[in-house]
Order: structure tokens, then C-alpha cells, then sequence
């Protein structure tokens, strides 16, 4: 009996420390900070639970339970928001921009497209376009200011948008080797007139410029670092009717460099008329011209 007795005594008195030390770790598993509670808030519905359980030290269940109470939605599991594929001027004028001036990227399961200009007017015209395609999408609208000397006075805005179809139709042809080699080429997408009208006028909107000068009428010029680029522009505005002729010069940067840069330009008188006409058929597009 003794020995059984004094078997039950240490038992008892070694289950204790193991209970208390088992609150502890309970509690401290309910008890949710100031920064895990904002990373989840931030993050819930863009990556995946497991991600976020291992980010901030918590079970895949307890992120499920404490995102319940916050009552926040997970869109990880919902259908893509849904795009006309049909050839229109808007789908050619978003890809032109996107070529010309934007880029894309992934984030955590996301998939982005951005433009940047200094023209609040295209920035409208990239919203616009892409609600006549999908209104549904949302575009996120922020501004950045410029730190060096060498740019614009007005402020950098930057328009974004989440379409994971979009993203994945530009990217081979925004990015069809490797970044930052500014190779590109004309999406396959782009079938009917209207949308190659459109895709020229987004590519002119965002990269293009019009000299003019005293002796001659003026002329639509939009220059690359790669041949193969403006080349396949020629052969663009070649079906459409309108001649035109690519040369080589040098071109001096800021920092005083100089490097060979390619320009597409369109000189007959004829054959800026009839580019003008398509440029300019939008109204809402004449500010940059």
C-alpha cells in the first residue's frame, strides 16, 4: 500500500507541471498580436494558410478560426474574373499600352498589370478600356514622385489591375525570351483591323512622339533599342495601308552615355494623314497629340 500510495503522490505531483505548462502553450496559441492580426488581415485570401501559419508561428487552424472571427474572405479558390476575348479596339489599345509602357508581374499567387505614365488622360483611358473588356476588374490608381532632375515635373501615376487571364495572354508576347532584354511582339490575339487600329494607338500613346519643324509637315516617330521590334510595327502598317522607314541613330542619355537606338518613323505627307485619322478618332484621346 505504501508503495502504491507514494506511486500515486509522484504522479500526481508530475502530472501538475505538465498541465500548467500545457495551459501556457494554450493560451499562448489564443492569444493573437498586433502584427500577426495585420499580416493575416493583409495577406488571408492572397496566399495560401499554410504560408501564413508558418509567417507568423500559428496552426493552419487556428488561421482558418481566427480569420472566421474577423470574418475576412479567402479569393484563392474563386473563378477568374471573367474577359472578352473578342478582338476589339480596347483589347488592342490595353495591349499597346502594356508593351509600350507597362509591365507585369506575379506576387504570391496574384497576377498584375501595370502602366505608368505622367498623362493623367491615359491613365483614364487605361481604366476605361479595361472595364469595356471586363467590368468587373478593379484598378488600383497611386502616384509616385519623381527624386532625380532628369524627369518630369508632374508626378509618376501608376495604374494596376489582378486579372491572372490577361496576365497570362501578354506575357509571352511582353516578355517572350527573358526580362529586361526589351525584345517584344505583337499578341496573336489581335486578329481583326480593329484591334491592330487599336494596338498602334496604344503603342503610339505611350511611346510614340510627333516632330515638327518649320521646313516640313510634321511626322509620327516611336523608337526601340531593338530592330525586331519596329519591324514587326512596319509590317503592321503596311496592312493598314501606310508606308514607313526605320533608321539608326545615336541617342545620348542623361548620364551622358550614348547607345544605338532604332526609329520608326512615318514622313509622307499622305501617309500621316491617314495615320492621323486613326490616332485621333478618339476624342478622348487628343490631349497627347
Amino acid at each position: 500500500m505504501k508503495v502504491g500510495n507514494g506511486t500515486n503522490y509522484i504522479l500526481k505531483n508530475m502530472s501538475r507541471p505538465f498541465s500548467r505548462r500545457g495551459q501556457i502553450i494554450e493560451m499562448k496559441l489564443l492569444i493573437w498580436s498586433k502584427k500577426q492580426i495585420k499580416f493575416l488581415k493583409e495577406n488571408y485570401g492572397r496566399i495560401h494558410n499554410k504560408e501564413i501559419s508558418n509567417r507568423i508561428g500559428k496552426s493552419v487552424q487556428a488561421v482558418a478560426l481566427k480569420a472566421m472571427s474577423l470574418g475576412l474572405k479567402s479569393n484563392l479558390h474563386r473563378p477568374p474574373t471573367p474577359i472578352s476575348n473578342l478582338p476589339t479596339f480596347d483589347l488592342g489599345y490595353i495591349c499597346g499600352l502594356i508593351i509600350g509602357d507597362g509591365w507585369l508581374r506575379e506576387r504570391r499567387g496574384n497576377y498584375y498589370l501595370c502602366f505608368s505614365s505622367t498623362s493623367k488622360n491615359l491613365i483614364k483611358n487605361f481604366c476605361s478600356a479595361l472595364k469595356k473588356i471586363s467590368p468587373s476588374l478593379k484598378v488600383n490608381i497611386g502616384f509616385k514622385k519623381f527624386t532625380d532632375k532628369y524627369h518630369h515635373k508632374n508626378p509618376l501615376c501608376v495604374a494596376e489591375t489582378s486579372s491572372k487571364l490577361l496576365y497570362h495572354k501578354l506575357y509571352p508576347f511582353k516578355y517572350p525570351s527573358k526580362r529586361g532584354d526589351s525584345f517584344w511582339s505583337i499578341p496573336s490575339c489581335l486578329t481583326s483591323r480593329e484591334s491592330k487600329v487599336g494596338f498602334l494607338c496604344g503603342l503610339f500613346d505611350s511611346e510614340g512622339s510627333i516632330v515638327r519643324t518649320k521646313l516640313s509637315h510634321p511626322d509620327f516617330r516611336i523608337a526601340s533599342k531593338r530592330k525586331s521590334n519596329l519591324s514587326q510595327v512596319k509590317n503592321l502598317l503596311n496592312s493598314l495601308g501606310i508606308s514607313s522607314k526605320i533608321y539608326r541613330y545615336r541617342r545620348i542619355n542623361a548620364s551622358g552615355l550614348s547607345s544605338n537606338t532604332y526609329c520608326l518613323s512615318i514622313q509622307k505627307s499622305e501617309d500621316v494623314e491617314k495615320f492621323s485619322r486613326l490616332l485621333l478618332k478618339d476624342s478622348n484621346r487628343l490631349s497627347k497629340w
